[in-house]
């Protein structure tokens, strides 16, 4: 090995030797009031492969108390769960931004494509410039389509045992119209 490399490689190793380990940098955990998807994967009398969602109401040791939202059934279960972590942003957000930028890219290689010739009234020619753009904001359009939006669901390492109450969860909006005492 040349003299040069070795203060490279004495740093890599030791990068290496030193890393912890990825998993354990990795722990995702619940907590409570925070929104879970699960699947049921035991015990043997459970509905195994049962999914729905619900929310953490509390953690008592290992077990966590949850609120279902979805179709679970009363009862303690193991499951695997997700939580969410992030979020990836807006689909209309991804269509309007790849749509600028394919538009951009489009009009340059359009220029570049079409490059500099005049028309007959000896105007310069932009046709391939402009259908450049077009197929620019088509194809980023439909990139940004496809591109990943919503809520980013990360799966918690290992399944854990959970009880769900039988308090339903159910959105609402409650409007009192009374009117003060003493007016």
């Amino acid at each position: 090995m040349p003299n040069s490399l070795r203060p490279f490689s004495l740093a890599a190793l030791l990068v290496v030797l030193s890393a912890t380990r990825v998993d354990a940098q990795s722990e995702v955990a619940v907590l409570p009031g925070e929104p879970l998807r699960l699947e049921i994967v035991g015990p043997a009398g459970a509905p195994i492969g049962a999914r729905c969602s619900g929310r953490v109401m509390s953690a008592a040791q290992d077990t966590l108390i949850v609120a279902s939202a979805g179709t679970c059934k009363q009862g303690s279960y193991l499951a695997s769960l997700q939580v969410i972590r992030g979020d990836r942003g807006s689909r209309t957000d991804h269509m309007a931004y790849l749509a600028l930028g394919g538009a951009v890219v489009g009009l340059v290689a359009g220029k570049l494509v079409g490059g500099t010739t005049y028309n007959k009234n000896g105007t310069v020619d932009r046709s391939k410039m402009w259908a450049g753009a077009g197929v620019g904001v088509a194809a980023g359009g439909v990139a940004g389509y496809l591109w990943p939006a919503g809520p980013q669901w990360v799966r918690v390492s290992t399944p854990r045992p959970l009880r769900v109450s039988s308090v339903e969860l159910r959105p609402g909006l409650e409007v009192s119209l009374a009117r003060p005492e003493g007016r």
